[in-house]
């Protein structure tokens, strides 16, 4: 049997205001699967991506990389997932984008010229060889992208979940996303409004309506049944 990478097991989660986010949330990803997470503004896909790293509250119902979602765990679990925020600017902080990309493993302890060559390594993953002195926000909308992707890959994850990659793209941007997450052999999570980024790069899709999963299956064929999509706000 694959190996389970990210598994929620009858899994719900309130807001302090009562409002439901999650309910009887219940699968599992295997090691090496895209999978896409897509749903109605409001229906519980970022709050379930958040439960992956422990974002909101810790919860062992949620297991990540073999272990719960837990307190104790959450470093752990940090180290193995990298989680990229829908905004591109939440990622990138500093002076140059090799500041950026070097920061995650600079902060788990590695040496500097080795975080170097890892942020190196990673820019160039993403396709931005010799951006390394650029100042982030003078990047292109899919530049910044690439670039907050990239800040994940130099700490080598195991899991990598996206919120909304694909959002303020342009087409062309879009298509060379789609085709950098292709390429990635690390389990992946991703969350879009944006169907076709989704049937571009992910095998699997998990649809979910008001916190609960409708259906679970390939891409092509929850992505082709109109009525599915339609019924689902979407």
């Amino acid at each position: 049997m694959p190996e389970s990478c990210i598994a929620f097991n009858d899994f719900s989660y309130t807001y302090e205001d009562g409002a439901c986010a999650l309910s009887g949330v219940t699968f599992s990803i295997s090691r090496g699967e895209s999978v896409g997470l897509i749903g109605h503004n409001g229906s519980g896909k970022s709050t379930l991506l958040m439960h992956t790293v422990g974002i909101l509250e810790p919860d062992s119902r949620v297991i990540v990389s073999g272990l719960p979602v837990t307190r104790e765990n959450l470093k752990t679990i940090r180290r193995r997932v990298g989680y990229v925020f829908q905004n591109p600017r939440d990622q990138l902080f500093m002076s140059t984008v090799a500041e950026d990309v070097a920061f995650g493993p600079l902060n788990m302890g590695m040496p500097p010229a080795e975080a170097l060559r890892a942020a190196e390594k990673a820019l160039s993953l993403v396709g931005l060889d010799g951006f390394g002195e650029r100042t982030p926000y003078h990047l292109s909308g899919g530049e910044m992208r690439r670039a907050s992707i990239a800040t994940v890959l130099s700490t080598s994850p195991f899991i990598v979940v996206m919120d909304e990659p694909s959002s303020g793209l342009d087409p062309r941007a879009k298509r060379e996303l789609a085709l950098l997450i292709r390429s990635l052999t690390c389990t992946r999570l991703i969350s879009s409004h944006d169907l076709d980024f989704i049937r571009d790069c992910t095998d699997r899709i998990i649809l979910l309506n008001h916190g609960r999963i409708v259906a679970d299956g390939p891409a092509g064929e929850i992505l082709g049944d109109r009525a599915l999509l339609e019924e689902n706000g979407l």
